[in-house]
């Protein structure tokens, strides 16, 4: 995050002055399309969920990305993770795909 401050952002959501949740949402650059804000993370304590804290924070993922220039935000959940799928549903978010990840370890 430090590098590149103004391509990262990390929201925190605050209840009686303990956090409650955060979100890291970052700018990225394709060669085939515009702009566009990812979602890193998108915590909120399992004792707070619906009470509205994981909507706010995605307002201000949201609101960030359009004042980086960008016109969309995506982001990637797990197939087991069903409760949030229908969260971001709830929200506006789309499922535009479903893929497979891979990682290769350098060391």
């Amino acid at each position: 995050l430090a590098e590149k401050p103004d391509e990262n952002a990390v929201f925190v959501a605050e209840l009686d002055g303990k956090i409650a949740g955060w979100v890291h949402v970052h700018k990225y650059h394709l060669l085939v399309d515009d702009p566009e804000t990812e979602i890193g993370g998108l915590i909120v304590d399992e004792s707070v969920r619906g009470q509205g804290i994981g909507e706010k924070l995605m307002l201000a993922a949201e609101a960030w990305s359009l004042e980086k220039g960008c016109s969309s935000v995506y982001l990637r959940s797990n197939t087991i993770r069903t409760r949030a799928h229908e969260f971001y549903k709830r929200i506006g978010y789309e499922m535009i795909k479903s893929q497979y990840a891979f990682r290769k370890a350098l060391i």
